[in-house]
């Protein structure tokens, strides 16, 4: 067996409804439902504003450090609506993605591309409109025949891990990872956390609320005491008087 050099069968894979169940979900409150685990680095980023975004199955591919060669067999194992997401080992001189590759991608219905290294040809992928978060931009390309990895195998990214099939969420905030076992327990908990703390398409009544200060989610009162009985001190006189 060429370990490091293989590409597995699909495996198990969420539902369409359970997909659709994500779209729209802020990722933050995703995140927030797991207590901030499955949430990805800050270093993942999107690689142009604004960028819309996604929902869909993790297509994992694991390269070699800055050469996406898989990432080529990856786009030809996929269906529509995957996201690719790829460990580069989060080289920054070399990128695995450019637009011809977005083209081919795009050609396929994969919904996002996310990987942890570098990609290349911006407006090309902010004109095809394909979601591409990653660590780094750089106009050097990084591949050749040579590219090793693994597809649809576990992998990581962003210090996450990410198993094949695994529910992945996208937006303006980044990326968070549902492990496919939870994904209906956590998607119950991030409607909680969102009738609670709120969501995107309720922000005109929250701040509405906020003006008349019936604002629930925070409660300035609730705030002082948590401080006061942590022992901070409230004073009332200026920074200055102290000495």
């Amino acid at each position: 067996m060429s370990v490091g050099f293989r590409v597995f069968g699909r495996g198990a894979m969420p539902t369409a409804a359970q997909v659709k169940a994500y779209f729209g979900m802020e990722s933050s409150n995703v995140a927030d439902a797991m207590h901030g685990l499955g949430a990805m680095s800050a270093d993942v980023a999107p690689v142009y504003r604004p960028m819309r975004a996604f929902a869909g199955p993790a297509l994992t591919v694991t390269v070699s450090p800055g050469n996406g060669m898989m990432i080529r067999k990856a786009i030809a194992a996929s269906r529509p609506g995957d996201v690719i997401v790829v460990n580069a080992g989060g080289v920054r001189s070399r990128a695995v993605l450019g637009g011809n590759v977005a083209i081919d991608i795009v050609a396929h219905g994969i919904a996002g591309v996310v990987i942890d290294g570098a990609v290349r040809d911006v407006d090309e992928l902010r004109a095809l409109d394909l979601p591409v978060y990653a660590v780094a931009v750089t106009p050097r390309s990084g591949s050749d025949p040579s590219g090793r990895g693994e597809v649809l195998a576990p992998t990581a990214c962003g210090g996450v891990a990410v198993v094949p099939g695994d529910i992945v969420v996208g937006d303006a905030d980044g990326v968070t990872v549902v492990p496919l076992a939870d994904a209906d327990a956590v998607l119950s908990a991030a409607l909680a956390v969102r009738a609670r703390k709120g969501g995107a398409d309720d922000l005109d009544a929250r701040l509405a609320s906020a003006r008349a200060g019936t604002l629930t989610a925070y409660d300035p009162a609730a705030v002082a005491r948590a401080l006061a009985a942590a022992g901070c001190a409230d004073l009332t006189s200026p920074w200055r008087d102290l000495s």
